[in-house]
Order: C-alpha cells, then structure tokens, then sequence
C-alpha cells in the first residue's frame, strides 16, 4: 500500500489545498487502513484509500471550518502540467464540497453517482457543487485570458 502514498499526497492536497493539512490527514488515513492491511492484498486497494483519506479530509475540515491556504504546490508532473499557479489558488479557494467533487470527477475520473456514493450526497447535490465549482473556475479562466 505504501507505493499509494504519492497519489494520496496529491489527493489529499487538492482536496485540502492545503500540504501540512494533507500529510496529516495521510497519517490518519495510513492509520486507519493498518488494521485493514490484509483484506487489501488481493484486491486494487486505491478506491479503498480514496475513500478513507476523504472522509478524514472532510472530517478535518469540518472540525477545523477551514478554509484552504491559496498557493499550494503539487509534486505530480500532471498535476504541474496541467494546473498554473493561479488555477491552483483558485482550485484552493473553493469551498470544501466544490473542490472535493472537482478532484474527484477530473482527477480521479470517478462519475457523478460514484461522488454521490463516496460523499453520501444526492447525485442532483454533486451536480449543484459540480455547477458551481465550474462556473467559479470558468470566471476565473475568462478573467486570466481577459475576455
């Protein structure tokens, strides 16, 4: 499970938007999937650590009311590529639903009702934060072009 660790950085911090938040988290996720370490052998265990690491990504906002810190770096060279420093403070300025349902329709490739599921929401809710996240982040692009 370990060689999950680096996804789950990057996860974690597009989640948070926040790296020192992240690593903790991790160690809480890491925490918790070792009393369940053997029934992950045979099986891909990333949708497993997904789900934990987001749970406790949302319990840690919700117990601190946090609000991400702008200006988060990612180590992936996707996420580098494909993410500008102002996308990124803007990525991390959503609030948590927002950015949750962006990470994990547009990184982790999961659908609307695979968010629902892993969030306990109503698909029709992961639309609504869907539609406003994107509208966010389309302003967002339209005022760095200039349009």
């Amino acid at each position: 499970m370990q060689c999950h660790t680096g996804r789950l950085d990057q996860f974690l911090g597009r989640v948070l938007g926040n790296v020192h938040s992240a690593e903790d988290v991790r160690q809480d996720t890491w925490s918790s999937l070792w009393t369940h370490r053997e029934q992950l052998r045979d099986v891909d265990p990333w949708p497993y650590i997904r789900a934990v690491g987001l749970r406790k990504a949302i319990d840690r906002m919700r117990g601190e009311k946090c609000r991400p810190k702008a200006g988060i770096e990612f180590s992936e060279p996707l996420a580098a590529r494909t993410l500008t420093h102002g996308l990124q403070d803007e990525l991390a300025r959503l609030g948590r639903d927002e950015r949750a349902v962006l990470v994990l329709f547009f990184w982790e490739g999961l659908s609307v009702r695979e968010i629902a599921d892993l969030l306990e929401v109503p698909p029709g809710t992961v639309k609504t934060w869907m539609f406003r996240a994107r509208r966010r982040m389309k302003g967002f692009l339209e005022k760095e072009r200039g349009e």
